[in-house]
């Protein structure tokens, strides 16, 4: 700690301030090196990463392979005859040649992933609007009972949690991300002593051969500070680490909120307090003119408003301090009455208070549950699930401001706190008005629904010897296919976080070995032994999926990577990319993740088609449980929920009997 103290020392000290007002006791507690930093790991953050391995290409004729077996499931024999002819002559004709024009770009770019750019580009080129398309949510569990229906002091106690997280990883002291395969014995102080005392690489080797792989922290860089610019075909990221200060979101009204001063530190936690107080005293009614419904509509449309704000003088500067701006806190008004109230709120919310280009918004209830919206081009999750468990953690064991504590009096909150305006002219406020009301006529169409089922879980599962996972996934086909009749394209996401610069790869749950066990349980008659026997050839087959897709040998990506180099060669596609077969087998009508973490209580997205489910489900010791997101003219979240419960019911009744 002194050694620490020494090094740091500089940055930490607070300048000297006369004023009279400043509590002695406030001013010690902001200079202490445990209040400015969430964590002081032994191992710097990014000392793993020059180590981490590249994302492998996977060989072609596997991926042609892997591509059959994951159409195979909804194609009859003549339009699956049909694909292998397409995949054959792709696979010896302009599929070699685009792999090995990849081959040689991942030879020559070393240092990132054959998909991360690609990837990227994409993203920055959807144009359609971003809320319930693009940005899921996570919602925390509650922190505790004295904490409900006390707003403030959880809106505190986040930022300051958030500011510690953001002061660690600036200074290189946040744990690195590693998954321990046997915790008890790698994720120990030995452990850290080692690879703290090694270079990057050889420690990633010794970690490795410890059964603890260290995880692609790039995307942590896009955490704060970042926003996503609307630009006319394309989007951007804009980041900026100099900027001091949160933006608070309340009634459609924005403020500036400075937590660190000029020398870096994080202002005390009664001057947060305090700033916090004096926004929710604001007592204006909500916003006429509400500006960040325009981050509702289409990114076409908005770029094209956003600069016509920018020529109006004054909005540039608020528009830039938003762009800035650590992260956005959305004090909202809402109770939380129920799980679809709750999950529609973080979702999409009504607009009025929201700003869906930030990287990530703190969504916080009146009644204290809080949670985070995040845009999605930056990253997929990871970051904003360590954060978020993190700073759940950190408030359980460090409340820095106790429920219902009154505020320091004496603080002038004008120091930290300023109100951003806004010039609109006519046309500008006529357009939030219409966006207004189509946001209202969009998230009304869309239908959300949650069941917890708590006669199965996660402990339960493994002790029948099958994947938890798996099951979840085999009764979301059955629940599909009781509805239905008909098996459709079924996307998983799986983090490839394992490699350097890795995104996602798309896992298929939908295979020949659960369409046999769908249609055995679903049939007239039901042999429950060999009910069994196919389920446990489902848990393996898709359990084989998932070691794939996290290894980077999967299909999906490698795909994408030589269509989007067909594409910049500006040639005619390859026939497989045109086939109907490849655009249905890329048609996620069921579009799936799941959330396993023991601190978020509900999490979801949107349907990612006009016609299709978003799934997110979570597997713990107490329950299953499912978010269930469709447009209602096309299905029914109520009636999926609903056939899931008896799927679920169906399943345990195998494994009851058998």
């Amino acid at each position: 700690l002194t050694k620490m103290k020494a090094k740091l020392g500089d940055r930490l000290e607070f300048s000297q301030r006369s004023s009279e007002k400043i509590n002695n006791n406030r001013d010690q507690e902001a200079h202490d090196l445990a209040y400015q930093f969430l964590e002081r790991s032994k191992i710097p953050t990014m000392h793993f990463q020059d180590g981490l391995p590249r994302l492998p290409i996977p060989k072609l004729k596997y991926t042609c392979q892997n591509y059959l077996n994951g159409i195979r499931p909804f194609l009859n024999d003549e339009q699956f005859d049909a694909a292998k002819k397409l995949v054959d002559d792709f696979r010896h004709s302009s599929g070699e040649r685009l792999n090995r024009e990849l081959i040689l770009w991942y030879r020559r770019n070393k240092h990132t992933s054959y998909i991360a750019e690609p990837w990227f580009d994409m993203y920055f080129r959807y144009r359609a609007a971003l809320p319930i398309n693009q940005n899921p949510f996570l919602v925390w569990k509650p922190y505790n009972e004295s904490f409900n229906n006390d707003q403030l002091s959880v809106a505190t106690n986040i930022v300051i949690s958030a500011c510690r997280f953001k002061r660690s990883l600036d200074y290189n002291c946040l744990q690195p991300e590693v998954y321990h395969f046997y915790p008890n014995k790698s994720n120990t102080p030995f452990f850290r002593n080692i690879c703290s005392r090694l270079p990057g690489k050889l420690a990633w080797l010794i970690a490795f051969l410890m059964k603890a792989f260290p995880l692609d922290m790039s995307q942590y860089s896009f955490l704060f500070n970042t926003t996503r610019i609307p630009v006319m075909i394309k989007d951007q990221l804009n980041t900026n680490r100099s900027s001091k200060c949160i933006i608070v979101l309340r009634r459609g009204y924005f403020y500036s909120l400075t937590v660190f001063r000029k020398d870096g530190s994080l202002i005390s936690p009664a001057e947060i307090h305090a700033s916090l107080e004096y926004i929710l005293k604001d007592n204006r009614p909500v916003a006429e003119n509400p500006i960040g419904l325009l981050t509702t509509v289409g990114r076409e449309q908005w770029s094209l408003l956003r600069s016509q704000l920018l020529m109006i003088d004054g909005n540039e500067r608020s528009l830039l301090t938003i762009d800035g701006g650590l992260f956005v806190l959305n004090l909202d008004e809402l109770q939380s009455v129920d799980p679809e109230t709750v999950g529609k709120s973080f979702l999409h919310g009504d607009g009025i208070n929201r700003w869906f280009d930030k990287s990530m918004q703190i969504i916080v209830h009146a009644d204290g549950l809080a949670g985070v919206n995040f845009e999605h081009s930056w990253g997929d999750g990871v970051a904003v699930l360590r954060f978020m468990e993190d700073v759940y953690r950190d408030i359980s064991l460090n409340a820095w401001i106790k429920p219902g504590q009154p505020t320091d009096a004496s603080i002038d909150c004008s120091e930290f706190v300023e109100k951003l305006e806004f010039k609109l002219t006519k046309p500008i406020e006529e357009a939030i008005k219409v966006a207004g009301e189509t946001y209202r006529e969009w998230c009304d169409s869309l239908m959300l629904r949650t069941l917890q089922y708590q006669a199965m879980n996660r402990k339960y599962l493994k002790e029948k010897n099958l994947s938890p996972d798996a099951i979840m996934q085999t009764a979301i086909q059955v629940a599909f296919y009781r509805l239905h009749s008909k098996f459709v394209p079924t996307y998983e996401s799986c983090s490839t976080a394992a490699f350097k610069h890795g995104r996602t790869e798309a896992v298929r749950p939908a295979t020949m070995a659960s369409n046999e066990f769908v249609q055995a349980l679903l049939g007239s008659e039901r042999n429950f032994a060999q009910l069994r026997i196919l389920l446990e050839a489902c848990s393996k087959q898709h359990s084989l999926l998932v070691k794939q897709a996290a290894m980077g040998k999967g299909f999906d990506r490698h795909l994408f990577a030589m269509k989007v180099l067909a594409e910049r060669r500006g040639d005619r596609l390859p026939d497989l990319f045109i086939d109907d077969t490849y655009r249905t087998a890329n048609h996620f009508t069921l579009s799936t993740s799941s959330l396993f973490s023991d601190v978020i209580l509900l999490g979801g997205f949107g349907p990612v088609v006009h016609d299709g489910y978003g799934i997110g489900y979570s597997i713990t010791d107490e329950q299953l449980g499912f978010l269930v997101t469709t447009y209602r003219l096309k299905r029914n979240a109520q009636q999926f929920c609903t056939s899931l419960e008896q799927s679920l019911n169906d399943i345990r009744m195998v494994l009851e009997n058998s």
